[in-house]
């Protein structure tokens, strides 16, 4: 069973974090309905050129080579084309959308745009990442895109959406996860042996082990952290980051796994909750919060 469970808002493109991005910084993405305001109009006059632009920049974050992106797009020097994104590359990650925040030509010159958006890539485990993109290009008479120079920002996510899965531990082998497991794998065995809450009868009665797991979807910083508890209520912070979890970490996602004993559609419903430490969206020092919750309880369906 994979229970996906969200709490943040969309995320939404500043320009701003563009323009103040220092080499080293850490940018964490935040919404704002005035950059929506702005994609609305920058889609009303983007044409193909545009899109073009975005999703070479896409696939050079994803380790491509200056031949392997979509013609008509062209990098002047091979400086201005952005370097492979470290959490990206090799791990099949594709530019599932783009989000533009502004489109125009430059100051009246003829041929010269410039473009700005977000692209979000997924993988087939439906985790995402978001990158900040802004550009300046010339459209040439022989009909292709010459870009001028390119920024990139990796955002990184402040509440970020999680997948909750439920395994009975017998179906589990007691040293599981080893730090060799991948995140993979972790999803492959909830989606395989996993309770399924829609069904009644699948679901085991009374007080039994299991293993819980909350999958980040979102790409966070590293110097987040992330945990699992099981309390008896939904919006109660732990005051620790508690123990007897496993943290499986590859690039900017987490997975968590952690051994419990409760019981499912008892008398008592329980929640299961995933926490985050750190930056919150008002800038305070980091603190433990509750980015998903999954109570013991299930709605049924007829």
């Amino acid at each position: 069973m994979l229970k996906h469970t969200n709490n943040s808002m969309r995320l939404g493109l500043l320009a701003a974090l563009l323009a103040c991005s220092l080499a080293g910084a850490m940018v964490y993405a935040t919404p704002r309905l005035a950059a929506q305001e702005r994609g609305d109009a920058a889609m009303a006059t983007l044409t193909p050129d545009g899109l073009y632009v975005a999703r070479a920049l896409g696939l050079a974050l994803e380790g491509n080579a200056a031949s392997e992106l979509v013609w008509p797009v062209r990098f002047i020097a091979k400086e201005d084309m952005p370097a492979a994104d470290s959490d990206l590359r090799g791990n099949h990650f594709y530019v599932g959308a783009i989000e533009f925040s502004r489109y125009g030509v430059i100051g009246g010159e003829k041929g010269s745009r410039v473009v700005e958006g977000l692209l979000i890539h997924r993988d087939p485990l439906g985790r995402y990442a978001s990158t900040g993109f802004r550009s300046r290009y010339m459209i040439n008479s022989e009909g292709s895109f010459d870009v001028q120079w390119a920024t990139v920002t990796p955002l990184y996510a402040i509440d970020p959406p999680v997948r909750f899965g439920i395994v009975e531990a017998k179906a589990v082998p007691g040293n599981w996860p080893s730090s060799k497991t991948s995140i993979a794998e972790v999803e492959a065995l909830v989606r395989e042996k996993g309770i399924v809450p829609e069904h009644k009868m699948a679901i085991p009665s009374g007080v039994r082990d299991y293993v819980i797991v909350a999958l980040f979807m979102d790409r966070i910083a590293e110097t987040d952290r992330v945990s699992l508890h099981v309390g008896d209520r939904a919006d109660q912070v732990p005051a620790n980051e508690g123990g007897n979890t496993v943290v499986l970490a590859e690039g900017g996602w987490r997975t968590v796994v952690k051994r419990v004993r409760l019981a499912l559609n008892g008398r008592r419903t329980q929640f299961i909750k995933a926490t985050l430490a750190g930056p919150t969206r008002d800038g305070t020092a980091p603190k433990i919060r509750v980015v998903g919750v999954l109570p013991t309880r299930f709605p049924v369906k007829p």
